[in-house]
């Protein structure tokens, strides 16, 4: 089974889980989530697994969208989706340029595709 996460949905104002099987979409949610991805995110992934009826240990590749949206937004998906990966031992790939992940002590992890430098305001 894959877990499918998008933070940069619809411009970054949804975020998006899928638990993916060979068959089909075992569970899917999105949620409004704009400026709020960090605090959403984990919580929804819990959520879709939770209620989906399958184990965390079925999971066996994690897919992340990795281009596109903002940079903030972006990068939480990326995070969290790399740190999930290497906790629970699986591969993470990104829906840009597949097969091109960095390999991490063994794992292969997702490295971001900015569309633009982030603009950081004080």
């Amino acid at each position: 089974m894959k877990l499918y996460i998008n933070s940069i949905k619809n411009n970054s104002t949804k975020i998006e889980i899928k638990l993916i099987e060979a068959e089909g979409v075992v569970k899917e949610e999105s949620q409004s989530a704009q400026y709020e991805q960090s605090e959403k995110l984990l919580p929804l992934i819990e959520q879709v697994i939770n209620q989906s009826g399958r184990a965390v240990s079925e999971i066996k590749e994690i897919e992340v969208e990795n281009k596109g949206g903002t940079f903030t937004s972006v990068r939480i998906g990326i995070v969290v989706a790399n740190a999930l990966g290497y906790a629970w031992g699986v591969p993470v790939v990104g829906t840009d340029s597949p097969g091109q992940e960095k390999q991490v002590n063994g794992l292969s992890m997702v490295q971001p595709v900015y569309n633009k430098e982030p603009n950081i305001t004080i």
